[in-house]
């Protein structure tokens, strides 16, 4: 998923990480990697990520952010069932992402890209 401006690159991995590349040079700006539910939990991640704006009200200025899911897998042998979250990643004019907020968990596995209406 390339930025509006074609500067940044977005990538998910496997594992849940995102990762945010600079499309000049390929080096990376910023990764955040999701911190599982609770010890013995792993992520994994199927999702592609989505770009979004949101218009500051005070200022008038229109934020960036991305959204992306993340599966949460139980240890083995536990009772627990898989279940995903979604991250929203603020994205604008940094070099380091910072997490705007995350579901709590949803049942099952989020397996496409997360989609945000125009109400927003």
């Amino acid at each position: 998923q390339p930025s509006p401006d074609g500067s940044v690159i977005y990538v998910t991995s496997a594992d849940g990480t995102l990762t945010t590349l600079d499309s000049q040079s390929g080096q990376v700006r910023f990764t955040i990697q999701p911190r599982p539910r609770a010890d013995g939990w792993s992520t994994e991640c199927d999702s592609g990520s989505a770009l979004y704006h949101d218009k500051d009200i005070d200022s008038g200025s229109v934020l960036d952010y991305l959204v992306y899911a993340v599966i949460d897998i139980p240890p083995p042998n536990s009772q627990d069932k898989v279940s995903s979250r979604i991250f929203a990643v603020d994205v604008e004019d940094t070099s380091d992402g910072v997490l705007r907020w995350v579901t709590s968990p949803i049942p099952g596995r989020i397996a496409g890209t997360p989609a945000i209406d125009s109400s927003g």
